[in-house]
């Protein structure tokens, strides 16, 4: 799809909203990959924390006047910036993919991770409590196996699942109870330096109302 400014396009991954976002755009999370081909503004999103990553090319550098300049060339380094901002793109060097997390700030908070696989032992992950998650394999075919809680019998290993380079695996409960407890993550083929992308979603409590 079109960015909202008409300047790029975007792949989106997964989108959550609420009943009362109806057709205006608005969401609490949204997952994303960006192509960004030429120099140009970054789209506005009021009340949008966002964070982002360089999966491809050279980079960029973004200038978002007295917010700070930032220059985005390291692969899988995560950077945070505001919405709200306006951001200028600059190109370094040729077109480049960037993976894109964004969260509605007066709903939700989002927890960006990037998992360094050990060649022989993968890493694992211990999924926090939250409404949601997300793993995307940033550079290699992965095997994901996923671990419960001993406590309610569920200590088990499932059957490895496969996460193909540039997939994502998103999982999602509507108690907020985060289970798996746990995510095995290795190289399907022992790729050394390989590495995943792990994200949580929490939702904010609504506050609870003063007594008449």
């Amino acid at each position: 799809m079109p960015w909202k400014n008409g300047q790029g396009t975007t792949h989106e991954i997964a989108l959550c909203t609420d009943p009362d976002d109806g057709p205006s755009g608005t969401f609490v999370w949204r997952l994303s990959i960006a192509a960004v081909d030429l120099a140009s503004p970054f789209s506005r999103f009021p009340h949008i924390d966002r964070t982002i990553l360089l999966l491809s090319g050279a980079g960029m550098v973004l200038d978002s006047g007295p917010h700070g300049r930032h220059v985005l060339a390291q692969p899988f380094a995560p950077y945070a910036f505001a919405g709200d901002w306006t951001t200028d793109c600059t190109l370094i060097d040729g077109p480049c993919r960037d993976f894109n997390v964004m969260v509605d700030r007066r709903r939700a908070t989002a927890c960006v991770t990037v998992l360094p696989l050990d060649a022989e032992r993968g890493a694992t992950w211990p999924v926090p409590v939250c409404d949601a998650w997300a793993l995307f394999a940033l550079d290699a075919d992965l095997r994901i196996a996923a671990s419960g809680d001993p406590a309610d019998g569920t200590s088990s290993d499932t059957a490895p699942w496969p996460l193909p380079v540039g997939a994502t695996l998103l999982g999602q409960d509507d108690d907020g109870v985060a289970c798996p407890r746990a995510l095995h993550v290795r190289s399907a083929g022992g790729t050394p330096h390989a590495h995943a992308l792990a994200i949580t979603f929490a939702r904010h409590v609504p506050a609870a109302s003063d007594p008449a």
